[in-house]
């Protein structure tokens, strides 16, 4: 196959035409994954902060929870000491009625 040499001229600066083409999508695909990357990286950054706020917090309401179930596990205490006085002071009531009468 013979060409001609101003084909191949012309093929050399198709060739050299793609070429720079080509570069100059990677350097642009390239600089797109740099922008990417930096913006990938302030997300992580944002998403660790929100999980540090988010883990006090976690912390701070199961030490709220744990102070709440103690002071219910005090008021249900007294409640059951309450229950008794008062299932002793209705006997104790009835035992008054019952000696009063006869």
């Amino acid at each position: 196959m013979k060409i001609k040499v101003d084909e191949a001229g012309s093929l050399d600066q198709r060739f050299k035409s793609l070429q720079q083409e080509y570069e100059n999508f990677r350097s642009g695909q390239a600089r797109g994954l740099a922008q990417e990357n930096e913006e990938l990286k302030r997300k992580l950054a944002e998403f660790e902060r929100r999980i540090a706020m988010l883990s006090e917090e976690i912390e701070r309401l199961n030490n709220n929870l744990r102070v709440k179930v103690e002071e219910n596990s005090k008021f249900e205490l007294r409640n059951r000491q309450l229950e008794q006085e008062l299932e002793n002071l209705r006997r104790k009531g009835s035992e008054i009625e019952n000696t009063v009468m006869y």
